[in-house]
């Protein structure tokens, strides 16, 4: 147990997935929210209070900061729902708004953002309205009103002319302009043109892509190889996509077959080879194939990693294993 005082944070070391997962015995206040991913944040400061008390992540602004706090910082290697593996206080004077895995941290002064390494040493000067930090060591900057990405030197990778950005995967990176989304390659060139209402990152050679209200997929050259016809869609993984229609969830294979049937009223995508599914308010787990291997009877569950999940079953919390019986977290 680490004594939480009015100048402490924690550092979430390990990719931080929002799904409802239980940290440590820390309490969150003041929170406020940033954009990092839909489901994965990196080394996210959380603050600690005076009162500490158990809390769980349930959404992206649950993994947040004091919006104005001096002191020193508390950094902590901590994952979830275990103890604390390493501390170390480091002088600070002003608060970490957010960090990445190249241990780079924005700060905001006089209104304006910029990018500080470690030795408090200014790398982006403070004179855009936002930034951000995304995978590949690459910055992302707003200034009036528009955003385009910088390296860790400070040199244009994608002119400010954007909307909104998301980020590179599989060498391209998708973004937002003229009120319509599509993918632009490291040099800038428009690769699939801008025409989606919204569009997702590639993932195994495809990318989920919204026109009207309905979801598809298109391949690198931007063909569709999926019609619209989902009410959501998320990225493949290991061959098989997370698809919504109707209100029930499913799953999707390459050639758009039904895998797992559009059942359920909700769902996580596969985690150590279970997904996490739900119908009226109960939960359990499927396999890859859409065999229920643990019963959907829980009031509450998060997806499974390293083998293990938490679940609530009775207002009880606790730990269970692949195999449904319930463990002490190892």
């Amino acid at each position: 147990m680490i004594k939480g005082s009015k100048n402490q944070f924690i550092r979430l070391q390990d990719n931080c997935e929002t799904a409802g997962r239980s940290l440590p015995a820390f309490f969150v206040e003041s929170m406020h929210y940033f954009y990092q991913s839909i489901t994965v944040i990196y080394n996210v400061f959380i603050y600690l209070g005076t009162m500490m008390k158990s809390t769980k992540i349930k959404s992206l602004s649950h993994l947040a900061f004091v919006a104005t706090l001096a002191g020193n910082l508390l950094i902590i290697q901590a994952t979830w729902a275990c103890e604390v593996v390493d501390a170390q206080i480091v002088n600070s004077t002003t608060e970490p708004n957010c960090s990445s895995k190249a241990e780079l941290a924005y700060y905001k002064k006089d209104g304006k953002s910029g990018i500080v390494n470690q030795a408090g040493e200014i790398i982006i000067p403070f004179e855009y309205d936002e930034v951000g930090l995304i995978n590949g060591n690459l910055i992302t900057v707003q200034k009036n009103n528009l955003w385009g990405i910088l390296d860790c030197t400070g040199k244009a990778v994608i002119p400010i002319q954007y909307s909104k950005l998301g980020y590179f995967c599989e060498g391209l990176l998708f973004a937002k302009k003229d009120n319509h989304w599509g993918y632009v390659d490291k040099h800038n060139n428009t690769v699939i043109d801008f025409q989606y209402d919204f569009a997702m990152r590639f993932s195994e050679g495809l990318a989920a892509v919204r026109m009207g209200n309905k979801w598809g997929f298109i391949d690198k050259f931007g063909q569709p190889t999926i019609p619209p016809q989902y009410d959501l869609a998320l990225e493949f993984q290991n061959g098989l996509a997370m698809v919504e229609k109707n209100g029930q969830w499913g799953f999707i294979d390459k050639s758009n077959n039904v895998h797992i049937a559009i059942q359920y009223d909700e769902a996580s995508e596969f985690s150590d080879g279970l997904a996490m599914v739900g119908n009226n308010k109960k939960y359990g787990f499927i396999d890859k194939t859409g065999q229920v291997i643990i019963p959907l009877h829980y009031d509450y569950a998060t997806s499974f990693k390293n083998g293990v999940a938490l679940v609530k079953q009775d207002e009880n919390l606790f730990f269970i294993n692949k195999q449904g019986k319930q463990i002490e977290y190892p």
